[in-house]
């Protein structure tokens, strides 16, 4: 699988160096190459609940530590407007 560093930074709402994503990555037993902005990561065999990159980044949030990671809220730019979900009523 190939994991943008932006993508990262853009899902956990920080950046992280591409060290600490690797070691992440490599403490939860993932074979990772450092592409410049693409991390290559092989998915061992074993964990078949890996099917996008966003159960990459969890998995990077995890090993992280959740309790290093501020809350908060992210703030939109004037430009953008909240997603709306089209027949469900929710806006």
């Amino acid at each position: 699988m190939k994991l943008k560093i932006t993508e990262v930074e853009e899902l956990l709402g920080f950046k992280l160096k591409n060290e600490e994503i690797i070691s992440c990555l490599e403490k939860i037993r993932y074979g990772v190459k450092d592409d410049g902005d693409i991390i290559k990561v092989s998915v061992p065999s074993y964990r078949a609940d890996i099917l996008h990159n966003c159960d990459l980044i969890e998995d990077i949030a995890i090993a992280y530590g959740f309790d290093k990671i501020n809350p908060g809220f992210q703030q939109l730019r004037p430009q953008e407007s909240p997603t709306r979900f089209p027949g469900s009523g929710i806006q």
